[in-house]
Order: C-alpha cells, then structure tokens, then sequence
C-alpha cells in the first residue's frame, strides 16, 4: 500500500508549512509475534533546512533530517550534471546539533 506522511504546521490567520512524503508499507519482519510491518520513503526530494531552528529539534530528530538528505543526495548525484550535484550537496549538508 502506498500512503502520505504529511507533518505540518498552521499558524490560523497567517501561514502554514507542511512537507509531504510519499510511503510504501511493506513488511519488515516475521517472527512468533506475528508480520511487522513499516514504512519505505518514495520521496526523493531533499527538505530544506535553511528555516530549521536546530535548538528546538532533538538530537535524533537532526540525526533523522540529516540522514535523509543524505539518502536523498547518494540516490540522485548519480544522475545530475556537476553543477546539480554541487548545489544539491549544499542544499543536503547535515545540521550540527
């Protein structure tokens, strides 16, 4: 099955922010407990991190943000022009907690 995960924030009467991502649920693992299932990312578009305010994030929330720019980063490099991957390089560097 394929799903959304869809975290976002709405101040009422001035903005919201909201970054959407695209799941497959898959199953992960079978033992005497019964099938485990979880969630793959289709998503590969990294998130910006510019307006992030790190002192408000845990550490492995940073952790999570900054691996998955970087999965974002090793699966498209291959195919981008130097250019590309340079900006995209930049635009994934990890946060420093």
């Amino acid at each position: 099955m394929v799903t959304s995960n869809e975290p976002g924030i709405y101040r009422e009467g001035s903005h919201g922010v909201r970054h959407e991502n695209i799941l497959l649920c898959r199953e992960l693992d079978i033992n005497e407990s019964g099938t485990w299932l979880g969630f793959e990312t289709l998503t590969v578009c990294h998130i910006e991190t510019s307006p992030v305010i790190t002192s408000l994030m845990d550490r492995s929330e940073i952790e999570w943000l900054n691996d998955y720019n970087q999965s974002v980063y090793s699966k498209l490099a291959p195919f981008l022009t130097y250019e590309e991957s340079s900006w995209l390089k930049n635009k994934t560097a990890p946060l420093i907690p």
